[in-house]
């Protein structure tokens, strides 16, 4: 199987259930409550500093020690066994945690890591499949379980993942052929059509019995990188593709460690010609993650000059802007000494 994240100037996804975890748990027992929280804790902080070294971070270890501290509300679910476990004497029981933001966020800050914010890059994922000297794509309604799977990690990392429909439409452009050549300009027409800011070009096969190899490409604005992953099972290298495209994202876009005070941040926008394009660029700057406050200090026709409060400063900033759909920057534009962009329609 090969898996792919395609590119474009596309739509981010704002992630929902950031600080929400769900954890098996063997009863209802104090004892057992106290461990689940503690592992939901620690599923938590990856999502939201978007690094998986963050389960070894002492200050974050120390933290699962009084997990409930973090805990906002919580509740019990029974949930249907595996067909394996059918004959279990009781239902699975599940934990529900939702935890509080604001708690985590300075958590994640003390242990010197980063805080992502929700809007993050979406990803679609083109996953080849060589078996028996055939070659296919995996879909979004994949009967085998690969397309679940996929998600179910995508979703452990916070990540928004799009699988290919593999209706008409794309089987009159994607060919497993170009995915497993790793033919680009092949490949990105169609995955224009599903508005995702990344592309990771990959192959992945059974080197032998049960033992596979996964060779990935990930694409992002002119940037490439390479890196090759095996395992036990086809399982074993879809995780780590995705694990590994994760962290890759979250270099490029989450926030600076460690960042708690705000920085002053020079903004100028223009194609402001109305009332309704001034409220909706003041909402939206007001909306993202890493800003605090917003305050306008000129306006001069159609362009509006504000003056925002943002954790990560200009660098932050930019990042986030960049993966909407509302702003677009204007790097040609005279230097006023601070940030440029045009309001979209």
């Amino acid at each position: 199987m090969a898996l792919v994240l395609v590119h474009s100037t596309a739509l981010a996804g704002e992630v929902r259930n950031l600080y929400a975890a769900e954890v098996a748990i063997e009863d209802k027992g104090d004892e057992a409550r106290h461990a689940a929280f503690g592992k939901a804790l620690l599923e938590v902080v990856v999502k939201v500093s978007g690094s998986r070294g963050a389960l070894g971070n002492p200050v974050i270890v120390a933290a699962t020690e009084a997990p409930e501290r973090y805990v906002q509300q919580f509740r019990y679910e029974n949930v249907q066994a595996p067909a394996a476990a059918a004959e279990a004497a009781s239902p699975a029981l599940e934990l529900k945690v939702q935890f509080d933001a604001r708690a985590v966020d300075a958590l994640v800050r003390e242990a010197g890591l980063a805080v992502w914010g929700r809007v993050r890059p979406s990803v679609l994922m083109l996953v080849a499949v060589e078996s028996s000297g055939s070659r296919e794509l995996l879909s979004s309604d994949d009967a085998r379980g690969w397309a679940e799977f996929v998600q179910e990690v995508a979703a452990t990392r916070a990540i928004p993942v799009v699988l290919p429909l593999m209706d008409l439409e794309d089987r009159e452009r994607l060919r497993a052929s170009d995915v497993w050549a790793g033919f680009e300009d092949n490949v990105r027409p169609a995955a224009e059509r599903y508005q995702s800011e990344a592309v990771l070009l990959g192959r992945v096969y059974e080197i032998t019995p049960n033992y596979w190899e996964a060779r990935w490409r990930l694409l992002l604005d002119d940037s490439r990188s390479e890196w090759v992953d095996q395992g036990e099972g086809l399982d074993a290298v879809l995780l780590a593709g995705v694990h590994e495209s994760a962290d890759r994202l979250a270099s490029r876009f989450g926030g600076v460690s460690g960042a708690t005070v705000a920085s002053n941040v020079r903004l100028n926008v223009k194609g402001v010609r109305t009332l309704r394009d001034y409220a909706r660029t003041l909402e939206y700057l007001g909306s993202l993650d890493q800003v605090s406050r917003v305050d306008v200090t000129e306006v001069a026709g159609d362009s509006v000059s504000f003056r925002i409060d943002a954790r990560g400063g200009s660098q932050a900033v930019r990042q986030v802007i960049a993966l909407g759909r509302t702003l677009a920057e204007e790097k040609d534009a005279p230097s006023t000494g601070g940030l440029n962009y045009r309001l979209l329609p």
